[in-house]
């Protein structure tokens, strides 16, 4: 299939694009700023992407967006995240709309933060939305998406933390560990809702080859992990302690709301769909898929 992607640019999107390629599909990636014909690189606004789609059936997974991390949650910051999630939206429904018909699939990034931040019980995709930034982002845009693209399959990626060691969250986990430093965050008790790169590139493969999979679809591993859980897991695997906890008030002090949603905040979501559907996670344990990613 011809697919066509936004976000490729990133760590998790390059793995993605190799691991398409692998499977047979011919593979497309969406820039802001420029195109390069021999390595399948458009511009939003390039002629040559109705070229490369041609009258064949197409995919578009949209996985643009903001770093949620990237910087303190200003207002402005606020505004840059939730503008360059519906920002890409609209792009993509302006090459949909150019093209003259609908994709056969379209894949729209969100997040678990859908379900707001709370360690109250389990999260599957029928659970409502929560409140807080985060879930204001993730509702308005998956909102967004199914109210302007056109197609007859959608399918809404609500993704946990991807861990991997190209990049993402776990670097900086890691870090006060190698230096002997690394313990719980805050209390240890919220909720921490992971999955491996593999089974998320996996699990996004397997919704695209499964003709009948459509809406939405929580991308975490089956067996979330409390931060103290995670914590004493890194530790084993690099024989360091983990005895040194971070306090929330420092935390705060850092991120500010960032904090209280993201590192504060728990999530214990389960892939209910993916499992129902027969997916078969390779890492749904977090003490093998750190093994795993630090070749222990």
């Amino acid at each position: 299939m011809k697919i066509l992607i936004t976000g490729g640019r990133g760590f998790i999107g390059r793995m993605l694009i190799e691991k398409l390629k692998e499977k047979g599909h011919n593979v497309a990636t969406l820039s802001r700023s420029q195109t390069d014909i021999q390595s399948n690189i458009f511009s939003y606004d390039s002629d040559e992407i109705l070229k490369f789609i041609g009258e064949e059936a197409y995919a578009i997974i949209n996985l643009a967006g903001e770093n949620i991390s990237s910087k303190k949650w200003s207002v402005k910051q606020k505004k840059v995240i939730l503008d360059s999630r519906l920002n890409a939206t609209k792009l993509c429904k302006k090459i949909i709309d150019k093209s003259g018909r609908p994709p056969e699939l379209f894949i729209q990034g969100s997040a678990i933060g859908y379900y707001g931040f709370d360690s109250k019980g389990f999260k599957n995709e029928k659970s409502s939305a929560g409140t807080g930034f985060l879930a204001e982002v993730t509702q308005k845009t998956e909102k967004y998406a199914a109210e302007s693209v056109n197609t007859s399959r959608m399918i809404f990626l609500r993704t946990g933390v991807v861990l991997s060691k190209n990049g993402g969250a776990l670097k900086k986990l890691l870090l006060p560990f190698r230096f002997f430093a690394g313990g719980k965050i805050g209390t240890g008790q919220q909720w921490f809702s992971w999955i491996h790169h593999e089974d998320y590139i996996n699990a996004i493969i397997f919704l695209i080859e499964n003709k009948s999979s459509s809406g939405i679809y929580n991308l975490t591993a089956p067996r979330a992990v409390t931060q103290g859980m995670l914590a004493k897991s890194v530790g084993r695997i690099l024989h360091r302690p983990a005895i040194f906890p971070v306090p929330g008030f420092v935390l705060k002090l850092i991120f500010g709301l960032m904090a209280k949603e993201v590192l504060l905040g728990g999530q214990r979501v389960i892939p209910e769909r993916l499992i129902d559907e027969g997916f078969d996670f390779r890492f749904p344990e977090i003490d093998e898929a750190l093994k795993n990613i630090l070749n222990k």
